[in-house]
């Protein structure tokens, strides 16, 4: 639930405000922390084996307008809401390719998949500072988990029953 979201979020939040070797603004560590998020739910594959590649691209979930607030009683057709996509930026020409050596193929795979998913969240991160207030309003949260829900490829896989549920189990 949004609880749940909220967490995720402040542990990301506290690990690059705790860890991080220069001054960063909060504003900016929150947009860093959920573009990391978003990042790592679009790219990281799937528990379920359903042989599908991660997607490459993170989907942000944005009111239309600044004075759009998520409401219960609106009916689902008057919620203003566009989607941006934000591809994976092709790696850096510049960057060398490791040798794989005998025995470190898990290793390699890893550090690729976590440049992987810092090239996105460095796109995701620039796209969401103009945008963060968004996410910082009323029904922010929600806004969050419909970005994290279209980005995430797998996810209809991962549902505790794909036919008989939306997103939990019964």
């Amino acid at each position: 639930g949004p609880c749940g979201v909220l967490a995720v979020i402040q542990a990301e939040l506290l690990r690059i405000l705790l860890y991080n070797d220069e001054y960063v603004k909060v504003e900016q560590a929150l947009a860093r922390a959920m573009a990391v998020i978003l990042a790592r739910a679009t790219l990281t594959p799937s528990a379920v084996d359903n042989h599908e590649e991660p997607a490459n691209v993170v989907r942000i979930v944005l009111p239309t307008t600044d004075t759009w607030q998520y409401n219960l009683h609106a009916p689902s057709t008057d919620v203003p809401l566009n989607t941006y996509s934000i591809p994976i930026a092709a790696p850096d020409a510049t960057t060398a390719k490791r040798q794989k050596t005998h025995g470190d193929d898990d290793t390699d795979d890893d550090s690729s998949l976590c440049r992987r998913i810092d090239r996105l969240a460095d796109l995701v991160e620039a796209f969401l500072s103009s945008f963060l207030h968004h996410f910082q309003n009323p029904g922010g949260v929600l806004l969050f988990v419909m970005s994290l829900t279209v980005s995430r490829s797998a996810i209809r896989h991962e549902f505790d029953d794909p036919v008989g549920t939306r997103l939990t189990a019964q």
